[in-house]
């Protein structure tokens, strides 16, 4: 019973005694080989179509092919398949040349000696190549897995988040009614002390309002879809100004907005990005009055948008901190949530761009986000 193949190995080689010599020169490889012989490019070509090979054996001269023509063949296709080029008429130039065109390797026939070793460290070198292949694909494999299931996980957070938000509204809105409608009620009945815990009672339930109405502009700025369109940032941050111009009087703040171009994105959340960046300018306000810049620039493949303020400014350890969930560079020295800058990013993302914080010195923050023109393709 002999053995089963487990090396095959295609010979391009036109000279029948040539052919002879080369398979009793790897005939010490302990591993059974079996050989295929063919003479032409049409010959060899439909056997590299037509079948797997574990190494492939050619002459440097052929008639009407070559050595380097069956290099570049195995190139075109793609595949990784050891050539050694073995040749009684290839000078060491001409073997540098083969071997920088992709041969791995080149043997003279009056040294068929070093033909077997050739081909055991070719085969072993492909062998490693192939398992570090497999590697790659189980890693792959297994990186895909996980981002999958942090994908779903993410997909159930962003549910229970909205869900839980929109469920707690509508009970809280009640208890808010009815600690309302106790403290006008029994107003005249109520002592300091109970008038202090109903207060607290008003400002716990305002709170976690507040909080709840955060959870859910995060959650819609996740499962919003994109409804991408011309939009006019002029006009966006014109209406947002407009809308807050009560507070802006009340802290007597001064706004500055330059020219700011048309985009391509999705104006009710790029709206809400600027709302919050210019809320933020005009809650984290520091001594002086408040000044707001709101400017975007065009660049080769972007355009930035930027709201500079002189305000509390940003610890620069925190510059990244404050764009997660809950983060709070201010401590709770403000009113807040913690969530606004986490929806900006998230809004700036499913856009495809990018947002960040330049603390300036000796006080107030300039807070930048790009969108790529890809997709913003701006119009001055």
């Amino acid at each position: 019973m002999t053995d089963e193949p487990s090396v095959h190995v295609l010979v391009l080689e036109d000279d029948a005694q040539d052919r002879i010599l080369l398979e009793r020169a790897v005939s010490s490889i302990p591993t059974p080989i079996a050989f295929r012989h063919v003479g032409t490019r049409a010959s060899f070509e439909d056997a590299v179509d037509t079948e797997s090979w574990d190494v492939i054996l050619t002459d440097y001269m052929l008639p009407g092919y070559s050595g380097i023509a069956a290099v570049e063949a195995i190139k075109t296709r793609q595949l990784d398949t050891p050539l050694i080029i073995v040749s009684g008429r290839i000078g060491e130039e001409t073997a540098v040349e083969a071997m920088r065109a992709g041969a791995a390797d080149y043997v003279m026939k009056d040294n068929l000696s070093r033909l077997a070793p050739a081909i055991e460290r070719e085969l072993h070198q492909a062998q490693r190549r192939a398992e570090q292949r497999e590697a790659e694909r189980a890693a792959n494999r297994a990186l895909a897995a996980r981002t999958e299931e942090l994908e779903r996980s993410n997909r159930e957070l962003e549910e229970f988040a909205y869900v839980a938000s929109h469920d707690l509204s509508a009970p809280l809105h009640i208890v808010g009614g009815y600690v309302d409608l106790l403290a006008r009620r029994y107003q005249d009945q109520l002592d300091a002390g109970a008038e202090d815990l109903l207060a607290g009672a008003v400002r716990g339930v305002t709170r976690m309002q507040a909080l709840i109405d955060s959870l859910l502009y995060y959650s819609r700025a996740g499962r919003h879809p994109l409804t991408l369109s011309r939009a006019d940032v002029n006009a966006i941050v014109a209406e947002i100004l407009q809308e807050l111009e009560p507070q802006i009087k009340a802290a007597n703040a001064a706004v500055a907005v330059h020219a700011l171009p048309v985009v391509t994105a999705d104006a009710t959340l790029l709206e809400q990005v600027f709302k919050n960046l210019v809320e933020n300018a005009l809650k984290f306000v520091g001594e002086d009055e408040p000044h707001i810049e709101i400017s975007g620039e065009e660049f080769a493949d972007e355009w930035r948008f930027a709201v500079a303020d002189n305000g509390i400014g940003v610890d620069p350890d925190q510059a990244e901190e404050i764009f997660r969930m809950f983060g709070r560079g201010s401590g709770n020295r403000f009113p807040g949530c913690g969530i606004g800058l986490a929806t900006c990013r998230r809004v700036v993302q499913r856009h495809g761009g990018r947002i960040w914080c330049e603390p300036a010195q000796p006080h107030g923050s300039t807070f930048r986000f790009a969108l790529p023109k890809q997709q913003a393709d701006g119009i001055s």
